[in-house]
């Protein structure tokens, strides 16, 4: 049977695709670009299809602005990835905005355009690097697998292994996945802007030039029905190491993108599919 592998882009995912790349001869990796990742997360991308011989498909969304059309994909190269909202300003023109609680930007550029390149492979086992200590996110379902399957490495066992590696992810963890996901808590985002305040203001004209849908302003995609400036505004008297406080204070209360914009969803896959 055929392995497919739904490469995210970090440390745990990379880790994962290079083990599967020396057990098993029928092996597949595959990336879905947003458009939304931090510049190093797509250089270390880049890294790893060398490093590791994956031979990366990137798989990058289409959005057919046609009502009733859904969303296709192209296949391109790893060279061509990078920090481009083109894809998003097209999904929020035909859709309008995303929230944690209505996240399309997960349903229709990740899990969407998985599940049409899985159709076309066949009978496959789909790996998600999902750890053993991550036991909540580990579902008991047929044709999945995950890390925690052929491994006992933790998280901080696939942080020691990365930092014998010649090269790394070297981000923070608040802007690892799309750096400005509404899935993160609010402190993550305005530490993300104090991190990079152009590539925030690319996403705040992204937001104003969506489609308005229903009566709740469109602007209003974070938690707690916050705008983007309405983040930044909350935050604007603390300094850095104040909100990366909050960041530890609420560790254990805030879902991260990381552990819910996988491209497999198991909760959004119907059985046999």
């Amino acid at each position: 049977m055929k392995h497919v592998v739904a490469f995210s882009g970090g440390r745990t995912s990379a880790y994962m695709s290079q083990l599967l790349k020396s057990k098993y001869d029928n092996v597949e990796f595959f990336f879905i670009d947003t458009g939304a990742e931090h510049p190093k997360t797509y250089e270390f991308i880049r890294k790893c299809d060398k490093a590791f011989n994956l031979n990366l498909t990137v798989l990058r969304p289409v959005i057919n602005q046609t009502k009733g059309v859904g969303t296709s994909y192209d296949i391109v190269s790893t060279d061509d990835i990078g920090w481009d909202l083109s894809i998003m300003k097209d999904l929020t023109k035909k859709y309008g905005t995303f929230t944690a609680v209505t996240p399309l930007c997960t349903s229709t550029l990740k899990r969407d355009v998985a599940d049409k390149y899985i159709k076309t492979k066949g009978d496959v086992t789909r790996w998600i690097g999902i750890r053993c200590d991550e036991k909540r996110r580990l579902k008991d379902k047929t044709g999945f697998k995950y890390l925690a399957d052929i491994s006992d490495m933790e998280k901080s066992d696939i942080l020691e292994w990365w930092s014998n590696m010649p090269f790394d992810l070297n981000i923070e963890e608040h802007l690892g996945n799309c750096i400005f996901c509404v899935k993160k808590g609010n402190n993550r985002i305005a530490l993300a802007q104090r991190d990079e305040p152009e590539l925030f203001e690319e996403w705040v004209d992204m937001v104003k030039q969506a489609r308005q849908r229903g009566e709740q302003p469109k602007e209003l995609i974070y938690r707690g029905k916050v705008s983007p400036e309405g983040v930044v505004k909350f935050y604007e008297d603390y300094t850095y190491d104040e909100i990366k406080q909050t960041m530890r204070m609420y560790k254990n209360k805030q879902t991260l993108c990381s552990e819910s914009c996988e491209s497999f969803q198991m909760e959004l896959f119907n059985e046999g599919s």
